[in-house]
């Protein structure tokens, strides 16, 4: 609509600049204030230095007075002033003669503001109009005797006029035209038109109009008309006719005609009328009604405007003034007209855009929406009014206010929380049980219209993704979410139901239910589940493991006895007796060391493990004291690599089973004399964490790359003619998990395995 309002202004503003004729608009003290490009050429300044411009810095004394004169007499009359001539200086001091026609312009509170008119350059026809007048005159003092000499010096100024001069006879005919000025204008030579009724060379819907006007002239003795005459080529120009009736020396009646091309101006005139009609058009077939009013009259209507009050345009048009009130509404009365007083005055806090209710011609009720803005009306400000009937619009946003009640009614009786999004993720909705949640949660309750991350910022990415799903596919969809809120974890299911419009997802509902309790249930039955099979697992490992390598070691020590009393009975050499009971202290210390390994392993799988910082360099000789204690009679060479004299890593009183186990495997799975241990400490970063690093490369059996994967599960051997033991590394692998360490192997060489192993072992440093 604002477009429509517009286009009537820019057609105006595009025609002013495409005229030939300068436009103006001057303040009240005569100050330039706007004017078309024309209006800059003819007085030669510059657009910024033309704007502001006072105009008795361009006039002498005797124009300036004219000028005040004449502008002052419009303002005191509000009448035009036409074909108003004044001198003034152009830019390079040039002196122009303009003629003028001035208008009173008004503000939108219809207070004399200032002036506007079209400008015309008259400075050559003036001086060809002073120079004939001139000559004439002389002329008449000089030679009123030389009547035919004068009459040739006549026909010569007549020629070399810019205005077309004809004598007309009493019927009209033409007796003279000059030539040049004829030529330049209408295309025709002088003999071309001598001797032919002017009336033949009008515009055919003119002749009437012409001839009342020659009729009228010759009555009055003068005339002057606006009219259309052929070009040669057949197109129309148009004049401005002045004449004036005269007696030649023969006595009769004459008339001299002085026509001016004006064909620029009115064509700007008719762009003007045309773009004006236009407009009309454009109204007449709008679906809005709109209407110009001013001083409480209606001044304009459109066909839409008498359909929506049921009055024909004619009935509108001849309301009395502020007759248009009655046609509000009783109760909207006051507010209406309160707005258009406020909007006449030009107060600023009047309302362009508000709803009222109006009464048609037979009684019924309807509901409108206007728009107005104030613009100049024939030189007065008059407000220009657009109205729609929305009657259909509210008595439908009333339907859904009711069917938004009965639904608000619905969901408020669901015990589930509920709450409803746009596609923005706004929430819109809300019912009374997610407000309980809501206090639980200790958020505020004015949740409408914020996002949902806005609101529920526990929500995860998955939650948003869901929705955008929802809104993209259509389709509903169920799911749980896991929230930690206040370090409380919730559970809860929520269905994500889409709402359509025109098969567009344009809201979602969400049902949230709590199945925390549901969800804690299936937990402790699971972690139950868990523990049971576990330890079901562990009571069977441990019943094979100590059952089989029990027996192994009873075994041996029952051999050892054995060969005891056969060595004895024989007697065999003491040595060899102390042998067998250094195997049987072994097998002893071997049991041992099972079921405290077991014990150990079972502790650490059924409970928590706390640490502490301990001093592990310490340890570590502790750990090689009791092997060389222990295999004193091995040749065992350690070669110990450490450049710091204290390492704190965080661990606890087993840490001395992790080195012992490493120590004692490198040992027993070694063929070698003497056995040579290298036992290197270093540290490193890994993962952003500082970490403390123990290598114990042997030169032992070695081990492959398929045991490499498997060496520190439960029951694994190093060395396969060793029954049982493996629980040792399994040990070591568990206790170095509960400090948040590492443990792996690698060959002592690289690509064989078989020249030793190098036991590599990271515990976080402190």
């Amino acid at each position: 609509m604002n477009e429509e309002i517009k286009a009537p202004e820019a057609k105006f503003k595009a025609i002013i600049n495409n005229i030939k004729e300068g436009y103006f608009e001057v303040d009240l003290e005569g100050n330039l204030t706007f004017f078309n490009d024309t209006l800059c050429e003819l007085t030669r300044f510059s657009r910024s230095e033309l704007l502001g411009l006072n105009y008795k810095y361009i006039t002498d004394e005797e124009s300036r007075k004219k000028i005040f004169n004449g502008f002052n007499s419009v303002y005191k009359t509000g009448k035009e002033l036409a074909d108003f001539q004044y001198k003034f200086k152009d830019k390079h001091g040039k002196t122009i003669i303009g003629e003028t026609s001035v208008y009173l312009k008004y503000d939108t509170k219809g207070n004399k503001v200032g002036f506007y008119g079209l400008f015309r350059d008259i400075t050559k026809r003036k001086e060809e109009e002073e120079k004939f007048k001139a000559k004439l005159e002389r002329l008449v003092d000089k030679r009123a005797k030389e009547l035919k000499e004068s009459e040739e010096k006549y026909r010569l100024i007549t020629e070399n006029a810019n205005d077309i001069i004809d004598i007309l006879n009493r019927n009209f005919i033409i007796e003279f035209a000059n030539e040049q000025a004829t030529f330049n204008i209408l295309g025709y030579k002088s003999s071309e038109v001598v001797g032919k009724s002017v009336l033949d060379f009008l515009h055919p819907l003119d002749k009437n109009k012409g001839l009342n006007s020659l009729l009228k002239g010759t009555h009055e003795k003068e005339g002057m008309d606006e009219i259309r005459v052929r070009h040669k080529n057949g197109t129309y120009i148009w004049l401005e006719v002045k004449g004036k009736v005269f007696v030649d020396r023969n006595g009769e009646n004459k008339g001299i005609l002085i026509g001016r091309d004006i064909t620029s101006r009115k064509e700007g005139e008719l762009k003007l009328k045309e773009s004006e009609e236009k407009f009309r058009t454009l109204t007449e077939q709008s679906f809005l009604g709109i209407a110009i009013i001013q001083d409480n009259l209606t001044k304009y209507v459109n066909k839409r405007i008498s359909e929506t009050f049921g009055y024909s345009i004619d009935e509108v048009m001849t309301w009395q003034p502020g007759e248009f009130i009655k046609r509000i509404h009783p109760d909207d009365r006051n507010f209406v007209v309160e707005q258009v007083r406020k909007k006449q005055l030009g107060e600023p806090n009047a309302i362009d855009q508000y709803q009222f209710r109006g009464l048609k011609k037979n009684g019924d009720i309807i509901w409108l929406e206007v728009f107005s803005i104030t613009i100049n009306y024939e030189g007065k400000p008059a407000d220009f009014v657009t109205l729609i009937d929305i009657t259909e619009k509210k008595e439908a946003e009333a339907k859904l206010k009711e069917s938004e009640q009965q639904y608000r009614s619905t969901i408020d009786s669901i015990r589930d929380p509920i709450h409803v999004i746009d596609k923005d993720l706004k929430i819109i909705l809300i019912n009374n049980s997610i407000r309980k949640w809501l206090k639980i949660l200790d958020i505020k309750e004015d949740i409408i219209g914020k996002k949902l991350n806005e609101v529920f910022t526990f929500l995860s990415k998955k939650v948003f993704n869901e929705y955008i799903q929802v809104f993209t596919t259509g389709k509903p969809l169920i799911s749980e979410e896991t929230s930690v809120i206040k370090d409380e974890i919730y559970y809860t299911e929520s269905i994500k139901i889409p709402i359509f419009s025109e098969d567009l997802v344009i809201q979602v509902i969400t049902i949230i239910r709590d199945i925390s309790d549901h969800k804690l249930a299936q937990q402790k039955l699971k972690r139950s589940k868990r523990k049971y099979r576990e330890a079901f697992n562990r009571s069977n490992f441990y019943k094979d493991l100590i059952s089989h390598d029990i027996n192994n070691i009873l075994q041996n020590i029952l051999s050892s006895i054995e060969l005891s009393s056969i060595y004895l009975n024989e007697g065999k050499d003491t040595n060899e007796l102390k042998q067998l009971l250094k195997i049987s202290r072994e097998q002893v210390s071997r049991g041992a060391n099972l079921i405290s390994n077991v014990r150990k392993l079972s502790s650490l799988e059924e409970t928590e493990i706390s640490t502490h910082p301990i001093e592990a360099i310490e340890v570590l000789n502790q750990s090689i004291d009791f092997l060389l204690n222990n295999y004193q009679d091995k040749k065992i060479n350690i070669d110990i690599e450490n450049p710091y004299k204290t390492v704190t890593v965080q661990g606890n009183e087993l840490l001395i089973e992790i080195f012992e186990n490493i120590l004692i495997n490198a040992v027993k799975h070694n063929q070698n004399f003497p056995i040579e241990l290298k036992i290197r400490v270093s540290k490193i970063q890994k993962d952003n964490y500082n970490f403390v690093k123990f290598e114990f490369k042997d030169n032992g059996i070695g081990i492959s790359d398929p045991d490499k994967e498997i060496i520190f599960q439960r029951a694994y051997s190093i060395d396969k003619t060793i029954s049982g033991m493996g629980i040792g590394l399994s040990l070591v692998k568990k206790v170095l998990n509960t400090y948040q360490g590492q443990i792996w192997v690698d060959d002592r060489i690289e690509g064989d395995y078989s020249k030793g192993s190098n036991f590599v072992i990271l515990i976080p440093e402190v």
